[in-house]
């Protein structure tokens, strides 16, 4: 029990001995502070060249400097601080103008080489498109294609005159036909030539029908009214007989039948009637069916008028072989 007391008392001064140690310290530092202060005062008081300052005045000072540089020093923190945020800020927008600067370029650059593309893509369409037109126009052999469509007087007229021996001369013909072989076969046929001879530019049909159905008058009216623009059409007069000729083929029925014909606006009318009625005209004995130099005859006054609306030039030739020969060649020209 003793030696428990003795312990307690042996710690109990250990813990007074180092409280008056500390005390001691605290002390000399507050002293020391004290010291250095009042000598800083009077170090000022002296140097104040004769004037009047306290020596409490100059303490007061000295601690008013030193709060006032701790207030400046925080200051200056903050100052330090907001210039950074400032500073970081700034760099924000520097960095957001630079962005949209850069975006802005990027779409008129974007922009720039659109224009540019489709500049260029406009010019090559252009230029295609001028380069299918002038391949078009030198893909054709030939301006214009012919078609004689008719029934025994084409038929043998070409036998004669040997009509599709020129390459864009065609003869759609057959012996004792009339208006519905035309709308049935004839008309259907001259449009198969046309898809198949792409050759050929335009298109002339030369129609000679009528002579073996007189009295189907308004049908053949009808028919080519409607005719399609594709082709230019030319009527033929139905030409005159002799004696010797069916009398449902006579000239005053003939002459009726042209009479209408000829009025045919979309169409135009080759008087050879009158032409062969001046001329004179010979026939097989028949009356109805045509010698050889007839069907000259009447095979070059076609290709005259043909011809002469075409541009081409006049002939000297007088013998209608021959006319019609120069004809052919004007007529078959190939473009190149």
């Amino acid at each position: 029990m003793k030696k428990k007391i003795i312990w307690i008392l042996i710690c109990v001064l250990i813990l007074i001995g180092g409280w008056n140690v500390t005390a001691r310290e605290w002390n000399q530092a507050e002293s020391a502070d004290f010291e250095y202060k009042e000598n800083n005062a009077n170090a000022r008081a002296q140097s104040s060249d004769g004037q009047n300052i306290s020596l409490e005045d100059v303490l007061q000072e000295t601690e008013t400097s030193i709060q006032y540089g701790e207030l400046n020093s925080e200051s200056k923190t903050e100052n330090i601080t907001g210039n950074s945020e400032n500073s970081s800020t700034d760099n924000e927008k520097d960095d957001e103008e630079k962005d949209a600067n850069d975006s802005i370029k990027t779409e008129s650059t974007k922009n720039t080489a659109d224009d540019t593309y489709n500049t260029v893509r406009e010019d090559k369409t252009i230029k295609n498109d001028l380069e299918e037109d002038e391949s078009d126009e030198d893909s054709y052999e030939y301006e214009t294609g012919y078609i004689f469509v008719g029934d025994s007087r084409f038929y043998l007229m070409n036998e004669e005159c040997k009509i599709e021996d020129i390459p864009n001369f065609f003869v759609v013909s057959c012996p004792g036909m009339g208006y519905a072989w035309l709308a049935d076969t004839a008309f259907p046929k001259v449009q198969s030539l046309q898809r198949q001879h792409t050759e050929i530019k335009n298109w002339i049909v030369i129609c000679g029908l009528g002579v073996n159905d007189l009295t189907s008058i308004r049908s053949y009216l009808n028919k080519y009214r409607r005719w399609p623009e594709s082709s230019k059409l030319y009527l033929l007069s139905v030409n005159p007989t002799k004696s010797g000729a069916p009398v449902r083929c006579n000239n005053q029925r003939i002459e009726a039948f042209n009479n209408r014909i000829k009025k045919v606006g979309n169409a135009t009318y080759i008087d050879c009637y009158r032409y062969l009625t001046n001329l004179g005209f010979g026939t097989k004995g028949d009356g109805l069916h045509y010698d050889a130099p007839t069907n000259w005859a009447i095979y070059s006054y076609i290709l005259e008028k043909l011809n002469k609306d075409a541009g081409g030039d006049p002939v000297t030739e007088t013998e209608c072989q021959a006319k019609a020969k120069k004809f052919e060649k004007q007529l078959s020209q190939k473009n190149y």
